[in-house]
């Protein structure tokens, strides 16, 4: 599908004789990349990737955006905040993130050591000893916010993130 070119008219998702289309939002970045319910050979034989439902993905989401049904992962779009970390976890890589730069945790010099922020930490992106000031790894970090919203005392800055202050909570 040519996304410069779609109107999101829905005749695609109709007409589509094996059913693996579907519209999502126009800003969505992270999405399934096909809808296929079958398994191994058939979905790779209509999709370029094709998930097998091993429910990582569904395990894997802090928001509990996503939950497994007809061997297909449904993604809650109320739910879900376009971390990508569905897109990082799935071994298939049936998941599409077209976020060019994700947002990333900066924790400052008010931190008081607490863990609390590591303990949300999937991706280990968080280091530190108890009662000291914790470093965010970079390179590790997927920017979904978790221990900013955690931080009890809001020493977490979401830097390049939309949406995220430290006065909001």
């Amino acid at each position: 599908i040519d996304e410069e070119k779609c109107t999101g008219c829905g005749i695609c998702v109709k007409e589509c004789p094996k059913g693996v289309l579907k519209l999502i939002p126009k800003g969505k970045l992270v999405y399934l990349a096909c809808v296929s319910p079958d398994k191994g050979r058939e979905v790779r034989e209509v999709c370029k990737v094709g998930c097998f439902a091993c429910n990582i993905c569904v395990k894997a989401c802090p928001y509990s955006a996503l939950k497994m049904e007809n061997n297909l992962p449904v993604m809650d779009l109320e739910k879900c905040v376009d971390c990508g970390i569905c897109y990082q976890k799935c071994p298939t890589k049936s998941y599409v993130d077209k976020a060019k730069k994700r947002p990333y945790a900066l924790i400052d010099a008010t931190c008081n050591g607490c863990g609390e922020c590591v303990k949300v930490c999937q991706f280990k992106a968080i280091e530190g000893k108890l009662g000291e000031r914790h470093k965010v790894i970079i390179e590790n970090c997927v920017g979904c916010g978790e221990c900013f919203r955690v931080c009890p005392i809001k020493a977490i800055t979401m830097v390049g993130a939309l949406g995220y202050t430290k006065k909001e909570l």
